[in-house]
């Protein structure tokens, strides 16, 4: 999932990873891993809006900042958010998850 913001940096943007009542700010560095999260919160500063990606079991995730790519004009294009969920099943079984995407400004 590809979330675009006004920018890269504290300034622009905040990330939380949430467990139970556990909330984590997240260094903001380029890119992140999370592990054991049940919620992400994404506050974008200057929309004074939060983006909360929760799903029903812990999942990992791989978060990283894309980037037009262009020499010497380099500009922020979005945010990219990986959800990782190991899965391995015997034959017949079957295993279920679902995410849900909120915004509140």
């Amino acid at each position: 999932m590809d979330l675009s913001f006004p920018g890269t940096g504290e300034e622009f943007l905040q990330l939380f990873s949430c467990r139970e009542s556990e909330k984590t700010e997240i260094a903001l560095n380029g890119a992140y891993n999370i592990k054991n999260a049940r919620v992400l919160e994404f506050h974008d500063k200057r929309n004074k809006a939060v983006i909360t990606l929760e799903a029903s079991r812990f999942f990992e995730a791989q978060i990283f900042e894309i980037f037009s790519g262009l020499p010497a004009m380099e500009e922020y294009q979005s945010t990219c958010i990986m959800p990782l969920l190991p899965v391995s099943l015997d034959g017949g079984k079957t295993w279920k998850v679902s995410f849900s995407l909120r915004i509140v400004s």
